[in-house]
């Protein structure tokens, strides 16, 4: 992870892939980091992995022009089902009880470079201690995968 100096950064793009990779279907965001950190290598983009929360990602987003979060996320649907959340969607992405459109504000109320968000949540099913993801979290991931590529104008 690139950290300090926002204007030190190369790539002005974070994919960032949030979760535990340990509790089960958590680890979807790392997952489809890790695909993608090896299908965009040679993309001018940074993409990274995390189990950072809530204000915790101020430092971690701070001075790039767009991020694009991905993330396990519950909102009643089926597993593995996608969601493309605005970050001030309130009810809607929650890290750890901090919301994402706060972390935002204030990043931007501290003086910091704050960027434009997308976020691609993956409704999960599990989430006890396990490295696997379920079935139908698992079958999300090449979507997700292409979402992002789609977002980054790399396909129609």
């Amino acid at each position: 992870m690139r950290r300090g100096n926002p204007t030190s950064r190369e790539n002005r793009v974070l994919i960032l892939g949030l979760g535990n990779p340990i509790r089960g279907d958590d680890g979807v965001g790392n997952r489809a980091a890790l695909i993608l950190k090896e299908e965009l290598k040679d993309i001018p983009v940074d993409v990274e992995e995390t189990n950072a929360t809530g204000f915790n990602l101020l430092e971690i987003l701070s001075g790039y022009d767009m991020a694009i979060l991905i993330d396990g996320v519950e909102m009643g649907g089926k597993p593995g089902e996608i969601y493309e959340i605005k970050p001030e969607e309130k009810g809607f992405f929650y890290l750890h009880l901090v919301h994402i459109g706060d972390v935002i504000k204030m990043g931007r109320e501290m003086g910091l470079k704050m960027p434009e968000v997308k976020i691609i949540g993956v409704e999960i099913k599990e989430k006890g201690f396990s490295e696997k993801l379920s079935p139908e979290v698992e079958a999300s991931v090449p979507k997700v995968v292409e979402i992002v590529k789609k977002k980054l104008g790399l396909i129609p």
